[in-house]
């Protein structure tokens, strides 16, 4: 019970770190649901639960994302800890009648607002910042200063535009995910990879912008 609690501590606050860029959190929590669908799909053994409330949910995000990441409406704190929290429960509860489902494939679809969060607090730690003072340097705010810097894209533009790039580069990663959600080794193989290159364009962007 303490682990699942921390578990899904993590990732409310990672998911809230993420908010920070227009579509981010609700473009990522689309592809995570519809992730589900397709693996309910492709694999009869696995058992989809609350399968219309989960079509009407992804729907509605989905209309609720065309208007965030033109920047009209946003989520806030208490959107984003709601959304997360839901998508917690329910792949914990989702696993919970899927045996035949490796726990991994949940960490291996929530990998990203999961480790954004851990990699912030020992980033701070190391830095001696105070953890619970918020700050501008998650991968996303790099990305948006990196982008920023090159002038290659309208300002207004900017934010929207980055969103949808870290939502691409995170698509091969669902993608083997889906086909996988049995195979722990593969899943855990795939979360080992998406640190280190997160590590590794974190640590180029950080550089970058020192230049």
């Amino acid at each position: 019970i303490f682990f699942t609690v921390f578990c899904i501590a993590i990732l409310i606050n990672g998911s809230n770190f993420i908010d920070g860029l227009n579509g981010l959190l609700s473009g990522y929590v689309i592809i995570v649901l519809l992730s589900v669908l397709f693996i309910s799909h492709k694999f009869p053994a696995i058992i989809l639960i609350d399968k219309t409330f989960l079509n009407i949910f992804i729907f509605a995000l989905f209309i609720f994302f065309i208007f965030n990441i033109s920047g009209h409406i946003f989520l806030g704190d208490s959107g984003s800890y709601v959304i997360s929290l839901f998508v917690g429960f329910y792949l914990i509860k989702l696993y919970s009648v899927n045996e035949i489902l490796s726990p991994y494939y949940i960490a291996a679809v929530l990998w990203y607002p999961i480790f954004e969060n851990l990699f912030s607090f020992i980033r701070r730690l190391k830095k001696k910042i105070e953890i619970s003072k918020a700050d501008n340097f998650h991968l996303h705010h790099l990305f948006y200063k990196f982008i920023k810097q090159k002038k290659s894209i309208k300002e207004e533009k900017i934010n929207s535009v980055c969103s949808l790039i870290i939502l691409l580069v995170n698509i091969p990663s669902f993608l083997i995910s889906n086909l996988f959600p049995t195979k722990t080794i593969i899943l855990v193989s795939i979360i080992f990879v998406n640190i280190i290159i997160y590590l590794f364009v974190y640590n180029f962007f950080s550089k970058q912008l020192k230049n």
